[in-house]
């Protein structure tokens, strides 16, 4: 290192040796000294990027993410679980587009917490709403004691299922209802433990952090 450091002196201390040619020499100097191999793999530092989170860990985070915002709603378990319970009502009819002013309307009455509303009609997504409403067709055909038209016929767009009338649409909307009211009581029963649960574990974490 001591032989590096003193090519480099004559490098800066000497600039007119390169108009003179030795140039090269100090150039040969200088890499004469430096070693020949690489030090163990051990002690480099390792630059390779680290790996994309999977998506379980995604799913994680959107979960923690979720759970912080419940406990930072400001609201009583009763009302947070009646915001679950009438968007979860909501969201088992076929009125795309629809659920989330019905969801919202139903909560001002029943003094429901509205944003938990308005989530809780997702309960029908792209990937659920399928079987949702062939339950739906299937129990109110059941309970109306009707035939009907075969499932795979219907089109589930709310403008195209006003075209057939009748049975269809009165077997889906009467399986829906019924349905709804199954899962809303559900989501309110199950909603109230969670909710008091969270109030409970919020409380208790206020009182540590005094």
């Amino acid at each position: 290192m001591a032989s590096i450091s003193g090519a480099m002196e004559d490098w800066v201390s000497a600039p007119d040796r390169f108009r003179n040619g030795e140039f090269s020499n100090i150039l040969v100097k200088i890499t004469d000294n430096l070693p020949h191999s690489l030090p163990p793999s051990s002690t480099l530092v390792n630059l390779t990027p680290p790996r994309k989170a999977g998506h379980w860990r995604l799913w994680q985070r959107q979960i923690r993410y979720l759970y912080v915002k419940l406990l930072r709603l400001q609201s009583t378990p009763h009302a947070l679980a009646r915001g679950l319970a009438v968007g979860s009502f909501a969201g088992m009819f076929p009125f795309f587009g629809l659920q989330t002013a019905i969801a919202l309307v139903l909560a001002i009455p029943l003094r429901g917490n509205k944003i938990v509303a308005a989530g809780a009609t997702w309960i029908s997504n792209p990937l659920t709403y399928v079987p949702i409403y062939w339950f739906n067709y299937r129990l109110g055909l059941l309970l109306l004691q009707r035939e009907g038209i075969p499932f795979s016929e219907l089109d589930w767009q709310s403008t195209e299922l006003l075209k057939y009338g009748g049975d269809a649409a009165i077997a889906l909307f009467v399986g829906s209802l019924v349905a709804g009211a199954g899962v809303g009581l559900t989501a309110y029963v199950f909603g109230l433990r969670s909710f008091t649960w969270l109030a409970i574990r919020k409380q208790r974490s206020k009182i540590r952090s005094r």
